[in-house]
């Protein structure tokens, strides 16, 4: 019997990523480390192992985290597939709420200056208006924020259920 709370450590099969991945979608991998109990092999190591999305949440365009989260539900050992419950793998990265507004001031700082050089105070507030929109234009189009789970990325999951292998 493998019991709740052991270590299963798996490599990813396949991209997986919050822009392209929806809630439910499987995911495949195969254990990276033999699961071992009482000093014998129970499952060993290249098991295939299936799991699922749980949340995918694409970044928005100027605020928002994207988020992604998987959870393993079954394990082939031996020709024989056991369901399986494990904790969810869950990562996220930052929003853009505050990139933006800071790409909008700085680019708003820029074209005041530039239109207050060129065409004094009337310039500079058509420089600022400009450079702003320059500035959060900018801010939007840069930087991949999406989370990705790369194929061959090794990841742990615990059990949070036992399971009965049936030993040959």
């Amino acid at each position: 019997m493998v019991t709740t709370g052991t270590n299963i450590r798996v490599t990813i099969d396949q991209d997986v990523s919050s822009k392209d991945s929806n809630e439910g979608d499987p995911v495949s991998a195969s254990l990276a480390a033999p699961i071992v109990v009482d000093g014998s092999v129970v499952i060993p190591q290249g098991a295939k192992v299936s799991g699922k999305v749980t949340e995918a949440k694409s970044a928005g365009r100027f605020k928002g985290n994207a988020e992604l989260a998987i959870t393993l539900t079954s394990i082939n050992v031996n020709g024989k597939r056991y369901a399986i419950q494990t904790s969810t793998f869950t990562d996220a990265s930052k929003g853009r709420g505050k990139r933006t507004a800071e790409g909008a001031a700085i680019g708003a700082g820029a074209g005041a200056l530039i239109g207050a050089l060129a065409g004094h105070g009337k310039g500079a507030a058509i420089g600022a208006g400009a450079g702003g929109g320059a500035g959060v234009a900018g801010a939007a189009l840069t930087g991949d924020r999406d989370v990705t789970i790369a194929a061959e990325t090794k990841v742990d999951f615990r059990l949070s259920r036992n399971i009965e292998i049936q030993q040959k």
